[in-house]
């Protein structure tokens, strides 16, 4: 039943259903369910199930992506790790689970996309988010208009089927799940793109064309941070001097968020827009497009079922969010005691805590990390330093080491374990040098074990986790 259902939900033909056309204003916006509007009939076939408009909101989820690394050095971002991490704090506090990635692939967004599915159901709020390079073109496969969103791994000279189609990849994924409301956010620039191959480039301002096509379910809810045609910015330093950590349009949306306003997502997302067109004067204009039907606000309280699913689907998050846990433990009479962070679901950052506890002073004291393989990078941030002996407390005698370990996401399936390999070095203050002579440093090499953790628990699992399984 579960494999039969994982087939339906991947590669499922659906039926897409509305458009709409983009039009000069602050804000565009479109509601669907407007009577007067005859750009969408709603099946009754595909409509949300009415039962479920008054039922609690059993969960909320929500799957960020931000891609600002390029493999080609040409296409190099500055804020959409910022522009995560940040959204990811306010939609915590409003108490989403988030899933947030960075610097991935096409084969991996939509690795990241299948498995965020797997938690969602019905009476469920999901919010998809990117942030990172996107245009409009054709798609090259039903020759309709698609927005298209940029995997790390394209080249400068792309191809749409090289990118994520935003319709045909995220939504109509998504969909799958019956949720009571998906919100979808991109922030990218949204220049037309003609032909098979283009250079990711500014584009100039075309003629609208029609880019959105929402499935008629009445649950959906677009947020694009620019209107069709035109380009989105990161900073104020491209169009002003001082330079915030967020992308124009984030900076607004974090502020709206942390108001925690209990007004309809429509109102939040209109009033996103006035804010950043009231303070950039029209330097891009946000475009909002909904059929949603139910009365849905990102405070809304989640009410879980008490039921076997739910339990289930607890366990399984707690599996993907997992951090490795340590006691200090002795080295060479140094005391180390690791501690570990989530930066995002795929970067793990450690801080190493050392202190000496032998009678004599160390120089040079370091920690160095070497890097993993499996496609896993590992950075560090640490210096050398010199700790003062045991028997002088009054000096300084610690150490800090903070290394971050990237690419969680490509801990190859079968993988059991991962370890990080360190090197402590340092030399000994009773070391009676002669002058002009330079000795190598002691070094001490040793592991610590970090088993499959944050995403790596669902990538190096795969065939289990995407079943709806978990160790």
């Amino acid at each position: 039943m579960l494999q039969n259902w994982l087939l339906f939900h991947v590669f499922a033909i659906v039926h897409k259903y509305g458009t709409y056309e983009p039009h000069s204003s602050a804000y565009e916006w479109l509601d669907v369910n407007d009577p007067d509007n005859d750009c969408l009939q709603l099946p009754e076939f595909d409509v949300l199930n009415l039962h479920d408009l008054d039922k609690p909101v059993v969960g909320k989820l929500a799957l960020l992506i931000g891609n600002q690394n390029y493999d080609d050095g040409r296409l190099q971002l500055k804020t959409p790790h910022s522009d995560v991490r940040e959204l990811k704090a306010a939609l915590e506090k409003l108490d989403f689970k988030v899933m947030s990635l960075v610097d991935l692939t096409k084969a991996e967004m939509l690795k990241a996309i299948l498995s965020f599915t797997t938690f969602l159901g019905r009476c469920m709020y999901a919010i998809f988010y990117f942030g990172g390079h996107g245009f409009e073109g054709l798609n090259p496969t039903s020759g309709e208009v698609e927005t298209f969103l940029v995997p790390v791994d394209t080249p400068y000279h792309c191809s749409a089927d090289k990118c994520i189609k935003l319709q045909e990849d995220v939504l109509d994924t998504i969909q799958e799940c019956d949720t009571a409301m998906n919100l979808v956010i991109v922030d990218t620039c949204r220049t037309w793109k003609i032909g098979h191959q283009t250079a990711i480039t500014h584009g100039r301002r075309t003629k609208s064309r029609r880019s959105v096509n929402l499935r008629s379910k009445g649950n959906t809810v677009f947020a694009f941070s620019t209107c069709s045609a035109q380009e989105a910015y990161e900073t104020h330093s491209e169009i002003l001097t001082d330079a915030p950590q967020n992308s124009v349009y984030i900076s607004c949306l974090k502020k709206r968020l942390g108001k925690k306003e209990d007004i309809p997502v429509e109102q939040l997302l209109k009033e996103t827009a006035r804010d950043l067109v009231s303070k950039h004067s029209f330097i891009q204009i946000p475009t909002v497009v909904t059929n949603l039907i139910r009365n849905c606000k990102l405070t809304d309280p989640v009410k879980p079922d008490d039921d076997d699913f739910t339990r289930h689907q607890v366990a399984r998050w707690a599996n993907i969010t997992d951090l490795p846990s340590y006691d200090e433990f002795p080295l060479s009479r140094f005391s180390l005691k690791p501690k570990f962070v989530q930066k995002f679901s795929n970067v793990l950052c450690m801080v190493l805590f050392v202190e000496n506890n032998n009678d004599f002073a160390v120089r040079d004291f370091k920690i160095r990390a070497k890097q993993l393989g499996h496609g896993l990078h590992v950075q560090e941030e640490s210096r050398s330093c010199d700790l003062a002996a045991a028997t002088n407390p009054s000096a300084e005698r610690k150490y800090v080491a903070q290394i971050a370990i990237g690419g969680l996401q490509r801990l190859e399936d079968g993988v059991s374990e991962l370890s990080l390999p360190l090197t402590m070095s340092y030399h000994d203050d009773r070391e009676d040098v002669p002058s002009g002579i330079t000795l190598a440093p002691r070094e001490i090499p040793f592991e610590i074990a970090l088993g499959k953790p944050l995403f790596a628990a669902a990538s190096a699992n795969w065939d289990t986790f995407i079943s709806g399984g978990y160790e």
